[in-house]
């Protein structure tokens, strides 16, 4: 196990209750936190001068019946959704083994059908009721000689009636999504940390040996893999592809992002995000790209956690632009804006089509005085004018996306390492403590 394992899954180990909830609004006064740099020497980000007089313009909130693919529709550009104006919580339920010592939840639910799926952290895949939280079958995909401890990693997702699983034993399967029985299982290099991508009836995945796999989504066939550098060290959870009619950007952890065709594997680009200098953050030295890239109106929009947000042609691979900004979330973009999540805990938002940097909200680096337990950040998501940004804390931030402003919180009482997802007006959010919690 490398180092940036062992660091992330020690970094579990934090109360997992769920306490009372009082939502946050727009009207309630800022959450106060306190800025603890890493380094006294780490050039902090800041907004550029001359992105002051640029105005944060978002479109306007729209409601979306679903949330098939782990970042949302298979682009994952999901702009403004919408939320009621003041979520209670509705409902709450158990998705089985949450993130311990030798496991780690890593891939967020998908909903779809009125139903909510979920993988717990030892390859049990439910099916809730989206209204209700009711659980509607269970199925457990771990091989019968296998160990608890070999396997973690993996998620689902939902693509014409059916609902695929990857799992930590290398497996790839696909369930009937009424009832949960197995329409067929295929076998890959090597056991997969993140979601599937399933789009264009064919099912992608990322091995942990860098290889990305190409399905028949109808049967589980082999239709082509590509192979990307080899990397010795990554973040413990996996990344997922992303798509856009006959492209995949696929991401690896070796810094490499790679768009190829989808009926071939014919590479049409190949670009790194391995900055200048990478992080100064305990796990900034990785190059992984932990973050899922988006494809927006022509762009990639890419973060690295070795310190590249970049907007990337998607058609030429040429780059439009880029910033020394780091981490291993994936952006969100919104109209003219994109907004990030880096990995020193700050928020920004970038303008999208020139990288300038309108507003910058620095969070609380650290849980303890003595800098010992590292808080993890997870998002944004932007929902009816607010950006939700999780926490290892149990807390769950609402952000102004116009300013930067945080305007309220949320008390999970379990570590978020996941961001939420949203359907339907609901949101839905994946504690480590393999709670499904849903807010409406």
């Amino acid at each position: 196990m490398t180092y940036a394992s062992r660091f992330l899954l020690a970094a579990l180990l934090l109360p997992l209750s769920l306490s009372g909830c009082d939502w946050f609004d727009k009207k309630k006064p800022p959450l106060v936190g306190e800025r603890v740099p890493v380094f006294s020497d780490r050039k902090e980000l800041e907004p550029d001068k001359e992105a002051g007089a640029i105005q944060v313009t978002l479109p306007a909130p729209a409601a979306n019946e679903s949330w098939p693919e782990s970042g949302g529709y298979p682009n994952y550009a999901m702009q403004h959704l919408a939320i009621g104006d003041s979520p209670q919580v509705l409902w709450t339920a158990d998705v089985g083994a949450g993130s311990g010592s030798s496991r780690i939840l890593t891939a967020p639910p998908v909903v779809a059908e009125g139903k909510v799926f979920a993988k717990d952290a030892q390859s049990t895949v439910s099916a809730f009721d989206a209204n209700t939280g009711g659980k509607i079958w269970s199925v457990t995909l771990k091989p019968e000689k296998a160990r608890d401890t070999d396997e973690f990693g993996g998620g689902v997702a939902y693509y014409g009636g059916r609902l695929f699983v990857t799992t930590g034993f290398a497996n790839v399967f696909c369930l009937d999504p009424n009832d949960g029985n197995v329409i067929w299982n295929s076998t890959v290099s090597a056991p997969i940390r993140g979601a599937p991508l399933v789009i264009a009836d064919r099912v992608f995945a990322v091995s942990i040996d860098n290889k990305l796999h190409a399905m028949a989504a109808v049967d589980g066939s082999d239709l082509w893999n590509f192979s990307g550098l080899q990397e010795i060290a990554g973040y413990v959870g996996g990344n997922s592809p992303s798509g856009f009619q006959d492209v995949i950007v696929a991401p690896f952890s070796s810094g490499e992002l790679v768009e190829l065709r989808a009926e071939n594997g014919r590479t049409v680009w190949n670009e790194s995000l391995v900055g200048p200098r990478r992080e100064s953050r305990a796990f900034g030295n990785l190059a992984d790209i932990r973050g899922r890239p988006v494809i927006d109106r022509g762009l990639v929009l890419a973060m690295g956690s070795a310190g590249t947000l970049a907007a990337i042609d998607l058609r030429s691979g040429q780059r439009v632009w880029e910033r020394n900004i780091g981490g291993s979330q994936t952006p969100w973009v919104a109209g003219r804006f994109l907004f990030v999540v880096t990995s020193a805990a700050d928020v920004a938002a970038v303008e999208r089509d020139t990288g300038k940097v309108k507003w910058v909200t620095p969070l609380t680096q650290y849980a303890d005085e003595k800098r010992r337990n590292p808080i993890q950040w997870v998002g944004p998501v932007l929902a009816s004018d607010r950006l939700l940004v999780g926490g290892s804390t149990g807390e769950l931030l609402a952000l102004s996306p116009y300013t930067g402003e945080v305007i309220g919180k949320l008390a999970i009482g379990s570590p978020m390492r996941l961001a939420p997802v949203v359907a339907n007006r609901t949101i839905y959010i994946l504690a480590d403590t393999g709670r499904l919690i849903a807010l409406r």
